[in-house]
């Protein structure tokens, strides 16, 4: 069992570390300059401060901190971008994931389409993805030599 939290302000330092541990893994295998890894803890902060970021922290059920998942949400509150998640490697394959995204979606039920991203090479994650109805989209985008990102998409049926 998870509990989603919107995030307060004095929390983005948590945020921030959560962010660190949870994109190591792929920055040390990738190298990716624009890498989450890498991000100032001033641009996690700036985005916090748009209206149209939420950021919630994921909290499992001994109210521990375990990830955050950041999603913006378009003007007209019909498009959602999840835009990022982030679980500590630790509490990886539990289930969290998915529980955070569909109590994001419950959030925000109003939205229309979803969108994603993710890297092409990582099964894990395209499979991830899939497996909770996402689906690809047909573009692909080259960040470098081995590395693509690849889009998702999810519509949801029930305000469509």
């Amino acid at each position: 069992m998870i509990v989603l939290e919107r995030t307060k302000e004095e929390e983005i330092e948590k945020v921030y570390a959560l962010q660190k541990v949870a994109f190591q893994e792929l920055y040390n295998k990738y190298q990716d300059e624009g890498s989450p890894f890498h991000e100032p803890i001033s641009s996690i902060q700036e985005k916090y401060n748009r209206p149209d970021n939420y950021f919630f922290t994921i909290n499992d059920q001994n109210d521990n901190t375990i990830g955050y998942i950041r999603v913006v949400i378009d003007e007209a509150q019909q498009q959602g971008w999840l835009a990022q998640i982030a679980i500590d490697p630790s509490c990886d394959n539990k289930g969290y994931g998915t529980r955070a995204i569909e109590l994001v979606e419950e959030i925000f039920s109003s939205i229309k389409e979803w969108s994603l991203s993710t890297i092409l090479q990582e099964e894990k994650l395209v499979h991830f993805y899939s497996k909770i109805g996402y689906e690809k989209a047909a573009n692909i985008q080259n960040i470098q030599e081995d590395m693509d990102i690849v889009f998702f998409k999810k519509r949801n049926q029930l305000v469509i």
